[in-house]
């Protein structure tokens, strides 16, 4: 009977957790203008977020918005829209003025970290112009990278 003779390593490998949001110009006020005139507002500057999980769970990268408001009033908006620009026949819309909007998870993106570009839209109706006190409204705009 002959002997066997074996001998081995153990190799290990260790991917790092990474989870991350980074919103470029976070904090910064973005102006639509003056309005004085009902219809869409948009602002051409592009904005960049970069997200990433690479833990095998569940995600959502969801955004969402209040109200504009300002000395205690209201603006009267239809819609506060965010347009993600992912190629010239890929983009999509989301209002999410007062409401929650999932724009990517894990089921989309995976693993992997990802760059969206967006800007902003903002649509106000001849009705709710006209109900419109003057003076200045600001709103928050937030993104949330909730894991599961």
């Amino acid at each position: 009977m002959a002997d066997d003779h074996v001998a081995y390593h153990t190799l290990k490998v260790t991917i790092p957790e990474v989870t991350k949001l980074e919103l470029a110009q976070a904090g910064e006020l973005i102006d639509f203008g003056t309005i004085s005139s009902a219809g869409t507002y948009g602002e051409d500057k592009l904005f960049t977020l970069t997200y990433r999980c690479n833990k095998n769970v569940k995600w959502q990268l969801k955004v969402s918005a209040g109200s504009f408001v300002g000395d205690g009033q209201e603006l009267p908006v239809s819609a506060l829209n965010i347009w993600i620009r992912d190629g010239i026949t890929k983009n999509k819309s989301f209002d999410i003025l007062n409401k929650e909007a999932v724009i990517d998870s894990a089921n989309e993106t995976g693993a992997k970290e990802k760059t969206i570009e967006f800007n902003y839209e903002l649509n106000i109706s001849p009705e709710n112009l006209y109900e419109a006190y003057a003076g200045e409204y600001t709103n928050q705009v937030t993104y949330t990278l909730f894991v599961y």
